[in-house]
């Protein structure tokens, strides 16, 4: 119990760092590109929101088995599951960067050169996005492979840093090329210090096996991703590129905290696959990851409030252009909280009752993605609007689910 809050403690305490640097890095960013710009590249960026799609959620399937028969000490079997997704993904994004590629040679007919730079730039990133995101981070389970991912962690966050130099020197092409390098770099530093050995070897009844573990685990995880990205792209076709990279400092907000929430769901998530497959019964399992989990509330709450009233002493001095963005970062530095309520919710997957879960997640965006309506519908539209209908849906999406977790799946299961 203490080598793992040990880990956790060490794995958080590094994402801070990373965080801290990216955080000045995000600021540093917008302020040497203009909101019009900069909301025309990350607009065009929501269209990755959807490319996770293409893996059904094999990846997905990955995350449980992988640490679950770690736990039961089929190695080899995990290994070869690994392989199997390994190619998988390869394969589901070679379609992705085609798809955008596609698309970035038609603007280039219509003379349409800077679309055209986006698109093809975001092919690469699509390529490397269910792999830097999804597939490589599964395979780091262990106490060494967590110290190992937080030497990355800090390694890829100076770069993330040091490379805002291109955007200050090249300006908006400058962050294209940043994009693209960063991608690299984040798969290079990833695969190099992976702790499984991986081939392109595919089996189908290995991807079946993934894919039916995974595809509701997929389907379930996917709603509030969805609803968040039906939102975002709500809000570039009704407001603009302009309002939408005045939004990027909430944007950066949620990002910068919310990795706090994602760090200790990482090592939480394959922990509790492994109890699981140890013979550790549901209360049992559930009981002995609470106290992480809370103490991440209570500390997330600090922290947003501390962010909540930092944000109008910074950045008018520092990022004047983006003044009218302030409001909604503030609301946006609370929503992590209400997300790491739902710390003990990857138990849904351990134990394979996400439906559940499902009905807690679709109750939770409809509520959020109504909000949004209403309050567009009788109010002249601001930037608020969309921090305000996140935390309805996210805190209306958490109340359900622990109700779920500590009656109706605890009852199922045991």
């Amino acid at each position: 119990m203490k080598e793992f809050h040990k880990v956790l403690a060490k794995f958080t305490s590094s994402q801070v760092v990373s965080n801290l640097l990216r955080l000045i890095s995000g600021l540093l960013v917008v302020r040497y590109v203009s909101p019009a710009l900069y909301g025309q590249y990350t607009g065009i960026g929501v269209y990755l929101g959807y490319v996770a799609i293409g893996q059904l959620g094999v990846v997905n399937g990955l995350g449980r088995e992988l640490p679950y028969q770690l736990g039961k000490g089929s190695n080899r079997y995990a290994d070869s599951l690994a392989s199997s997704a390994f190619a998988f993904t390869i394969f589901v994004s070679a379609i992705a960067f085609i798809l955008f590629f596609v698309v970035g040679v038609r603007h280039y007919i219509l003379s349409e050169y800077r679309s055209a730079l986006l698109f093809l730039s975001y092919g690469l990133l699509a390529f490397f996005r269910i792999l830097n995101f999804h597939f490589l981070p599964v395979l780091y389970r262990t106490t060494k492979d967590f110290d190992r991912l937080s030497r990355i962690n800090l390694i890829f966050s100076l770069f993330v840093l040091l490379t805002v130099l291109l955007v200050y020197i090249f300006g908006f092409k400058g962050l294209v090329i940043r994009g693209v390098f960063l991608a690299l770099l984040q798969f290079t530093l990833m695969f190099t210090a992976k702790p499984i050995k991986l081939t392109l070897t595919y089996s189908k009844e290995h991807i079946y096996k993934l894919f039916t573990v995974g595809a509701p685990i997929f389907l379930v995880g996917y709603i509030t991703p969805l609803w968040f990205t039906l939102t975002y792209s709500l809000v570039f076709d009704m407001a603009g590129a302009l309002q939408f990279g005045l939004f990027a400092i909430g944007t950066i907000t949620l990002n910068v905290i919310k990795a706090i929430p994602d760090s200790v769901g990482g090592v939480i998530y394959p922990r509790m696959s492994m109890q699981y497959g140890r013979g550790m019964s549901y209360s049992q399992v559930l009981s002995d990851n609470l106290k992480p989990v809370v103490v991440l509330v209570l500390t997330l709450v600090l922290i947003g409030t501390s962010v909540y009233f930092l944000l109008p002493l910074v950045v008018p001095s520092v990022l004047p252009d983006y003044i009218g963005g302030i409001r909604a970062a503030q609301f946006m530095s609370f929503l992590p909280a209400i997300m790491a309520m739902g710390g003990l919710n990857h138990i849904y997957n351990v134990v394979q009752k996400q439906k559940y879960y499902a009905i807690a997640l679709i109750l939770g965006a409809l509520f959020g993605l109504g909000s949004f309506l209403l309050l567009g519908k009788f109010y002249r539209f601001d930037l608020v609007h969309i921090p305000i209908s996140f935390l309805i849906g996210t805190f209306v999406q958490q109340t359900i689910s622990l109700y779920f977790l500590f009656n109706v799946i605890a009852n199922a299961v045991e």
